[in-house]
């Protein structure tokens, strides 16, 4: 009897003992864990790298639009001084800042000493800058009052007699008087970046350059453009 009891005894410590083992394996690092973690790593590595990618383009448009302005603020400040050389109009009427209402404009505009001038030879060159990227919204010069002498095609159109439809294509000769207007058209800067909200109500980023002629500020080359998307957050 007593011999038995110690069997039975041997065999309980025996698989309190091989019990325990089995317990020590299945607290070790679980493979469906190891998996997760590895897939998170993978999830962060591509957000970043998705991230990065964003920020690239984004400076990359940037360049492209500064690009743009620049051409056409240079190309727009060669034909003003051709202009100038040419005996087309005068440097002191270009900067004279004398602006003539148009009868039954509305909203107003306006003719200056030099407006013809412009509709013959810098809606070309607005045209050219509008055309580069498809998300550029609009190309134009404008003096240091924020006077449009001539608009994009597009833009260009006659006067309807429709005030909404005018309102909306019939840009050219107009004044613009918004803060953003006034700050891009009077900024001696290389070149600013603006959030602008158009008469229209549409949201635009708006790069302008200074236009310099004969060494005098006398405006800007505007292009507003659509944003490409800003990088997403990471997921926590």
């Amino acid at each position: 009897m007593t011999k038995t009891i110690t069997s039975l005894m041997f065999f309980a410590v025996l698989g309190a003992t091989l019990g325990g083992t089995a317990v020590t394996a299945a607290a070790g690092p679980d493979k469906s864990e190891k998996e997760k973690e590895k897939e998170r790593l993978e999830k962060e590595k591509a957000e970043k790298a998705a991230g990065d990618a964003a920020v690239e383009a984004q400076a990359a448009q940037e360049r492209e639009v500064r690009q743009a302005a620049e051409q056409l603020a240079n190309d727009t400040a060669a034909v003003m001084e051709k202009w100038i050389v040419n005996q087309a109009t005068s440097q002191d009427k270009l900067f004279a800042r004398l602006y003539f209402p148009i009868l039954n404009s509305s909203p107003t505009k306006y003719n200056t000493q030099y407006d013809q001038l412009a509709e013959r030879d810098l809606v070309p060159l607005e045209d050219k800058a509008l055309q580069t990227n498809t998300s550029f919204q609009y190309a134009i010069v404008t003096d240091s009052n924020g006077y449009i002498p001539a608009h994009n095609t597009r833009f260009n159109q006659p006067m309807s007699g429709n005030a909404a439809q005018d309102y909306a294509n019939s840009r050219s000769k107009r004044m613009l008087g918004d803060t953003a207007s006034l700050i891009a058209a009077r900024s001696e800067a290389n070149y600013l970046i603006l959030r602008n909200k158009l008469e229209t109500g549409e949201v635009v980023y708006d790069l302008s350059v200074p236009i310099t002629i004969r060494g005098k500020h006398w405006g800007c080359a505007r292009i507003g453009y659509k944003k490409l998307p800003d990088p997403k957050p990471s997921s926590e």
